[in-house]
């Protein structure tokens, strides 16, 4: 056992057992006081230390556990990373910070009690802290910085406070274990703005299931929920405007997107879509690129979509259009087309766009001649009449565009028999 009363001296780099005696005005562990202390098992420390120091025990790989002092207040920047027998933690409720990556790469830690007096978690705090598998974030926390849970590969369960107002940056980032994910967020948000941050929840492999429908989440940021294969279900909250690029990419189970959960009374409904978001403004790029399960989809007129938004959504088999809406030079449905077996505009033709019929309708057509034939408009209309009334005398002179009349031809060359239904 060593005794250290003057915390100005350097401690061996071989010591076991430490205390650190009381009485001596010792308040403060300095920066990596401990560090690289290889065969440290137990510290003994008084209760009148308020800091700990930067790496103060950074890499002290035989450290099991440790009491921290009742009056600490804060915990320096990487103070315990690489601990890697440390198996819990319990933070005094003394405690308001705890720094940049304090625990990340404690490779044992499974138990962690979080001081109630704690404003946020800090970047990286448990980065790597991969037998770690349940937390309990108490009511005052209102951020959890990037990369905080990143690569817990174990964790199967949180429970997010009321109060947090953003999951930020790679947040959960390959957490392996996680099937579910519910945040209630109060109903008089501190910030109208909040958001989940890019590439939150990106690669959690095994998450089934996202419930965001009693928050007040505003916007989905690219990526956030990004390579999770197994994710089937999602609840957004009807205060959610903006889902950006890529957000649920390559979600290749994802069958049902809606603001409540009643999937199984209207499975075989025609009236009934996967997707049905009538509050959401704007999609960005490649959203649902790669959704391979998902087979219907309604648009809404005041829904903006970007490039490739629907790309390779190859089971895709119902869409429903209004008759105009916003699409930003983009491709809405490429390579999406070819199983489309409803395309129904919700308009009469004389409220249908342009690009409705240019950049849905006719890309439908082109890719399943079996459309031809079936009505696509409120009025009854098949896609052939609505097409030449809408490209090609619209404006009461015929538009001789080149592309327009090689679809046209198209059109008549695969379904003849449309043409009696034109007289």
């Amino acid at each position: 056992m060593i005794t250290i009363s003057n915390i100005n001296e350097r401690v061996p780099r071989d010591a076991q057992f430490v205390t650190i005696a009381d009485g001596f005005g010792i308040t403060e562990i300095p920066n990596g006081y401990f560090e690289e202390c290889h065969q440290l098992k137990y510290i003994q420390m008084p209760d009148d230390i308020c800091k700990i120091g930067e790496s103060a025990f950074r890499n002290c790989r035989n450290l099991r556990s440790i009491e921290l002092p009742k009056k600490l207040y804060s915990i320096g920047k990487d103070c315990f990373c690489s601990c890697i027998k440390l198996k819990f933690i319990n933070l005094p409720s003394t405690v308001h910070h705890v720094a940049y990556g304090a625990f990340q790469y404690c490779l044992d830690l499974q138990y962690v009690n979080l001081s109630e007096n704690m404003k946020y978690l800090s970047a990286e705090i448990f980065n790597g802290c991969v037998k770690l598998r349940y937390l309990e974030i108490p009511e005052s926390i209102r951020e959890i910085r990037y990369e905080a849970f990143s690569e817990c590969r174990s964790l199967v369960g949180i429970s997010l406070p009321k109060t947090l107002t953003s999951i930020s940056y790679q947040c959960f980032n390959q957490c392996l274990c996680l099937t579910r994910f519910k945040w209630n967020v109060s109903s008089e948000p501190l910030d109208p703005y909040i958001t989940i941050d890019s590439y939150a929840f990106l690669d959690c492999i095994n998450l089934q299931k996202v419930n965001l429908s009693e928050s007040s989440v505003y916007c989905l940021e690219e990526g956030c929920f990004s390579n999770c294969y197994n994710l089937e279900i999602v609840l957004l909250s009807k205060k959610t405007k903006n889902i950006h690029e890529a957000a649920f990419q390559n979600c290749e189970a994802l069958q049902y997107m809606h603001y409540d959960y009643t999937y199984e009374n209207n499975d075989s409904s025609n009236t009934f879509y996967d997707i049905d978001l009538n509050k959401i403004n704007y999609f960005d790029d490649n959203v649902f690129r790669n959704c391979t399960s998902l087979k219907s989809i309604k648009i809404y007129e005041y829904q903006h979509f970007r490039q490739n938004t629907l790309f390779n959504c190859s089971n895709l088999k119902r869409i429903s259009l209004p008759g105009n809406f916003y699409l930003h030079d983009c491709d809405l449905i490429h390579n999406t087309t070819q199983n489309v077996e409803e395309i129904m505009i919700r308009s009469e033709i004389r409220f249908i766009s342009r690009d409705v019929v240019e950049k849905a309708l006719v890309p439908c057509v082109l890719s399943n001649y079996n459309l031809l034939e079936n009505q696509c408009t409120e009025d009854g209309l098949i896609p052939i009449q609505v097409f030449i009334e809408v490209m090609l005398f619209r404006d009461q002179k015929p538009d001789t565009n080149d592309k327009l009349i090689e679809n046209l031809f198209l059109f008549l060359k695969e379904g003849p028999s449309t043409i009696s239904l034109l007289l």
